[in-house]
């Protein structure tokens, strides 16, 4: 049996709560102009935490049903974001020279797969879980794009040293 309506909205309530959250500190912080490293930093460990749980928790969660769960896709979804994390933090140590002006933790790259287009992806995986091999694929492909993106701006900084 694949999860409960009821755990779903569980879940999906839970998740808008988190995004509104990540979005809230971010802007408030910025607002306030008290942006701390510390708060970048657990900004970032707890969306890396939610982002790596959460696409195995919803195929756990379809994983009784018969070949409901390609857990290679799942696996490579994964995969993709600890790519994703390195370039965006070997990204960061190279325009390590930012702006004083900029109140951000980390400079970051924009890429096709960013925030926004991650809580989206992921809301779409909780309303239509029994679909999760569906959105990983989408998903993986597009922070695969991010990485190419973001590995190509790296490259362009490096060779220009």
């Amino acid at each position: 049996m694949s999860t409960a309506p009821s755990s779903s909205m569980l879940a999906i309530g839970f998740w808008a709560v988190n995004r509104f959250l990540d979005c809230v500190d971010g802007s408030l912080a910025r607002h306030r102009k008290v942006a701390s490293e510390l708060g970048g930093f657990l900004d970032l460990l707890s969306d890396f935490i939610v982002y790596s749980i959460l696409p195995i928790a919803i195929a756990y969660g379809q994983d009784d049903v018969p070949h409901q769960v390609d857990w290679v896709t799942i696996a490579l979804l994964e995969a993709t974001f600890h790519v994703n994390n390195f370039i965006l933090f070997y990204s960061a140590a190279v325009a390590a020279q930012k702006n004083d002006l900029e109140l951000t933790s980390v400079t970051m790259r924009p890429a096709l797969v960013e925030g926004f287009e991650s809580g989206l992806l992921f809301t779409i995986m909780l309303v239509w879980p029994q679909h999760i091999n569906v959105w990983a694929r989408i998903m993986g492909v597009g922070v695969a794009i991010g990485i190419l993106q973001r590995s190509l701006a790296v490259i362009r900084v490096l060779m220009s040293r």
